[in-house]
């Protein structure tokens, strides 16, 4: 099916829904529908020359729907597009896997759902924040139901790589251990330290880039840290006590010795010069 004919539906445009809207739009994505209450966001789709509204029944006919609903809402954004929508494949965005692949698989068999985690964002949210190179050579992970056919991935990773990213399927428990470690608890250790400093003013009054960069993820959109924290809780708190253990050994000075050059080695090549993720390239 060819970009002028496929009909893709988005449900919620924020930085991750307004991005995937922005990105298929300057790749020439002709029949775009979008599901937002922002009037300020409509207003924008409609003078794109788009359809836009707060009524589900503007995805009707839509043959691909991304669901970008906040992580505890997505599941029942599915249900309601699945009410007037039975033949669409529904693909969310959420950053967590386990909890609604399985609802989805359980709750609903007749759904076509295939879930899938951007890894891309920044620290900022909203419609306004969104643009159409997020996810430039970004990896974006899949974690297709049982519900789906081949055929139906396959469509959805010919979508993706429109939208410049790189598809890797991985198992939903693998993808919310790993992402727990790498992206949630850095958050929560981000908000622990701006927390830790609130009181201190003459901390505050001499922190600079270091502190600045650590900090920078204490801004996240507080619907999602919160929804992050309470449904990653365990694997969070495993990541947690595997830091604490490597900090108290790097306190030991044959510990950091032996270990603080493969540290900067690894760190220091493990992105591109414009941030991209370079491990194993």
């Amino acid at each position: 099916m060819s970009n002028n004919n496929l009909k893709i539906g988005i449900a919620g445009l924020g930085l991750i829904g307004g991005s995937i809207y922005k990105t298929l739009y300057a790749h020439g994505f002709k029949n775009l529908y979008c599901l937002t209450s922002n009037e300020n966001t409509l207003k924008d789709i409609v003078s794109d020359g788009f359809h836009a509204s707060d009524k589900t029944d503007v995805l009707i006919d839509c043959d691909l729907i991304f669901i970008c609903s906040p992580i505890s809402q997505t599941v029942n954004m599915i249900k309601k597009c699945f009410e007037i929508n039975k033949d669409a494949i529904y693909v969310d965005v959420a950053s967590l896997k386990k909890n609604i692949l399985s609802e989805i698989e359980n709750g609903m068999p007749d759904c076509k759902f295939i879930g899938s985690h951007p890894m891309a964002g920044t620290e900022n949210s909203g419609f306004d924040a969104s643009f159409a190179g997020l996810f430039e050579d970004a990896t974006w992970v899949i974690t297709p139901s049982r519900n789906v056919e081949n055929e139906d991935i396959i469509f959805l990773i010919d979508i993706i790589s429109n939208l410049g990213a790189n598809v890797v399927e991985l198992n939903a428990d693998e993808h919310d251990k790993a992402v727990a470690l790498i992206s949630h608890t850095p958050m929560l250790l981000s908000q622990a330290l701006m927390s830790s400093a609130l009181d201190n003013d003459v901390a505050l009054s001499l922190a600079l880039c270091g502190f600045r960069d650590m900090t920078r993820l204490s801004m996240s959109n507080k619907i999602m840290a919160k929804d992050m924290l309470n449904l990653n809780r365990d694997n969070i708190k495993e990541s947690l006590q595997l830091i604490i253990d490597r900090a108290q050994k790097l306190l030991n000075s044959d510990y950091f010795d032996e270990n603080i050059d493969k540290i900067i080695e690894t760190r220091k090549n493990l992105y591109t010069e414009l941030g991209k993720n370079n491990y194993n390239n």
